[in-house]
């Protein structure tokens, strides 16, 4: 059967994790996730990707000689609902389904300019652009408009480790953007006006 079926996480469960054999790929239907992996010398982790649903995951290690996994993901949601798909009978679907491949094609696309786009910025922008223009990549929109953004089951970690920021740095930025009306946060979201932060960033 080509769909092993559909699973829910709760907040912090992993769906996988890094070093174990790679069996099946999977498909966000609702919630977050992150991917991460171990720092070859320090001690914390190194995000990856946020996944957002309606996205395949977990399916680099089947186009290369690497039986094991790369990363870890976890739910950073307060839960995620998660299709499984065993890797032989996915690939023999893969070369059927153009739907499939569609949307396979367009995951990896997203990750590699996702990929570029950090490169990129990291070597241009200063600490507090950096942070900003990564607020924007992790939320998403309030309504159809687009002009409101959020960010739920927001932590400095996570932040930290996408940017390569202290927290400290992370809480500094987020009071200056505070401070400036761009945006509005607490313990649980992150509210930011898209034009204003885009502005402060591209000036």
């Amino acid at each position: 059967m080509y769909r092993k079926g559909k699973s829910t996480y709760t907040k912090k469960q992993h769906v996988y994790l890094e070093s174990e054999y790679t069996h099946s790929i999977y498909y966000l239907v609702e919630g977050s996730i992150r991917t991460y992996r171990r720092h070859s010398t320090k001690p914390n982790n190194v995000t990856c990707q946020i996944i957002r649903e309606g996205t395949f995951f977990g399916y680099f290690e089947i186009f290369s000689s690497n039986t094991k996994r790369l990363n870890s993901a976890c739910v950073i949601s307060k839960s995620a609902v998660v299709e499984q798909y065993l890797v032989s009978d996915f690939l023999i679907k893969l070369q059927k389904d153009k739907e499939v491949q569609y949307d396979l094609y367009c995951a990896m696309a997203q990750y590699e300019s996702e990929l570029w786009n950090r490169i990129i910025v990291f070597r241009e922008y200063e600490s507090y652009r950096k942070i900003g223009w990564m607020l924007l990549k992790m939320a998403t929109p309030i309504d159809h408009s687009g002009e409101d953004l959020e960010i739920r089951d927001f932590t400095h970690l996570l932040l930290s480790e996408y940017t390569g920021s202290s927290r400290q740095t992370i809480t500094s930025a987020l009071n200056y953007y505070r401070n400036l009306g761009v945006l509005e946060y607490n313990r649980r979201y992150i509210l930011i006006k898209k034009d204003l932060l885009s502005k402060l960033i591209d000036s």
